[in-house]
C-alpha cells in the first residue's frame, strides 16, 4: 500500500547522518514530492470515503469490514501526515545545523587568519626605533576595531549556537547508549508498548534507546 510505503521510507531514514550538505537537497526535492503526492492522494482518499458511506447506509453485507479497513486507512494517513510535519522541521533545523557550522568554520579560520597577520606584522624588539613603535602603535588602534568586529560575529555565534539542534544518530546500525535522552516530540503519537501512553508534540520525554520507550517529564 502506498501510504505503508512512505511511513516505511520516513521512520528509517536517517536525520542523524552528518554528510547534510550531500542529503539535504535530495531530502527537499524528495519531501516536495511527498507533499504533492499527499494533495493528489488527499483527492482519492476524499472520493474513496463517499464510496465507504454509500457502501455502509445501504448497508453492505461486509459493513463492518469495510467500516475496520477505512478506519485503519485513515488512522495511517492521519499518522503520515504528521510525520510530514516532522520532516518539515527536520529539514529546517538541519539545515540550520549545517548553515551554523559554515558560518563557525568561516569565522574561525577568518580569526586564524587575522592572528597569523597580527603576529607577522606587529614584531618588535629592543632595537626597534621609537618612531617605528608608534607606527605599530597606530597600527594596533586600527586592528582594535577589526577584533572588537570579530568579538561581536563570535558572540553572535555564541547565542545562535544555543538553538542549533545537534545531530543525533537516528541508523540502527549505530551503537546506542542505553542512558536515557531528553526529547522532544515533533508530533501527537501513541506509544504501543506502555498502555494508555499517549505524548503530544512540543512535550518532553525521556527516551530509553535500549527499550525504544518513553517516560513523560
Amino acid at each position: 500500500m502506498w501510504v505503508n510505503v512512505r511511513e516505511e521510507e520516513e521512520l528509517v531514514f536517517d536525520w542523524g547522518d552528518k554528510n547534510i550538505d550531500l542529503y539535504i537537497p535530495k531530502k527537499q526535492e524528495s519531501y516536495s514530492k511527498l507533499m504533492s503526492a499527499l494533495e493528489e492522494k488527499d483527492k482519492d482518499l476524499n472520493k474513496l470515503k463517499l464510496k465507504v458511506d454509500s457502501l455502509l447506509k445501504n448497508p453492505h453485507p461486509a459493513s463492518d469490514k469495510i467500516e475496520a479497513y477505512m478506519d485503519t486507512l485513515q488512522t495511517q494517513w492521519s499518522w503520515l501526515l504528521q510525520i510530514t510535519k516532522c520532516i518539515h522541521v527536520h529539514l529546517k533545523e538541519n539545515a540550520d545545523y549545517s548553515e551554523f557550522f559554515k558560518e563557525a568554520n568561516e569565522m574561525y579560520n577568518k580569526l586564524q587568519k587575522a592572528h597569523e597577520n597580527i603576529r607577522k606584522k606587529f614584531t618588535s624588539d629592543r632595537n626597534t626605533p621609537l618612531e617605528n613603535l608608534l607606527e605599530l602603535l597606530k597600527g594596533l588602534e586600527k586592528e582594535k576595531e577589526r577584533i572588537m568586529e570579530n568579538k561581536r560575529q563570535v558572540q553572535h555565534l555564541v547565542n545562535k549556537s544555543k538553538s542549533i539542534v545537534r545531530l543525533r544518530p537516528r541508523n540502527p546500525e549505530e551503537e546506542k547508549s542505553c542512558s536515557p535522552v531528553m526529547v522532544q516530540a515533533l508530533c501527537d503519537f501513541k506509544q504501543d508498548q506502555v498502555r494508555d501512553m499517549n505524548i503530544h508534540a512540543h512535550k518532553l520525554s525521556l527516551l530509553h534507546a535500549c527499550t525504544h520507550t518513553h517516560t513523560p517529564v
